[in-house]
């Protein structure tokens, strides 16, 4: 029995492992040519358009996410990189799918549901690190660190089972979007904005 646990521990190392190297090699892509893999060395200095699909299983369907790559310099040498992180989770009759940029605090979240078999995204959620300029007094401004906050209802199908992240997160800054001092967490400033309560920021 004891030699049984072991080895069922040792198998699900490796299938972590082997998880683990599939993603790196994750190919990377210009317009539709594959130019190399994430992680690994490449001699281009920049790469303007360049993306990476991956694939999520959301209501037994697999939808491919495709999101942009970067090239990055590591001890003298340059290698691929992707530029957001692609999660989901279940919450409910929802599933949530969140892109973490990987080179600053940008959190961005799209909510889909299944209605009468179709993949529909019904809102979209960002929320960032900022700062903003706030009048204090007659010609007197202040910068305050914030929690810049952008919410969209919408009604988006997803076809072919595709998902572009650059088709996706396109606000209406000055009526989807807004600032909140950071010494508040993301859940007040939201019920704060929505119950119109004032926001303090001294």
């Amino acid at each position: 029995m004891y030699k049984q646990i072991i080895f069922i521990i040792v198998l699900l190392v490796n299938q972590l492992i082997d998880a683990q190297e599939n993603v790196n090699k994750l190919p990377v892509y210009n317009k539709t040519e594959m130019i190399g893999s994430l992680y690994t060395h490449t001699t281009l200095k920049e790469c303007d358009g360049c993306y990476v699909l991956d694939k999520i299983k959301i209501f037994n369907k697999v939808i491919v996410v495709k999101s942009e790559a970067r090239i990055i310099g590591i001890e003298g040498k340059s290698q691929f990189e992707k530029l957001y992180t692609v999660e989901h989770i279940q919450k409910g009759k929802n599933i949530i799918i969140t892109f973490n940029n990987t080179m600053n605090s940008t959190s961005n979240k799209i909510y889909i549901k299944k209605i009468q078999g179709q993949l529909i995204i019904c809102k979209q959620f960002s929320y960032s690190n900022s700062s903003v300029s706030i009048k204090i007094g007659e010609n007197d401004y202040s910068n305050y660190p914030s929690n810049f906050i952008c919410s969209q209802n919408i009604s988006k199908k997803i076809i072919n089972d595709t998902l572009d992240i650059k088709d996706l997160f396109k606000y209406k800054e000055s009526k989807e979007c807004f600032h909140c001092p950071n010494k508040y967490s993301l859940d007040e400033c939201i019920i704060m904005k929505n119950s119109n309560q004032k926001f303090k920021w001294d």
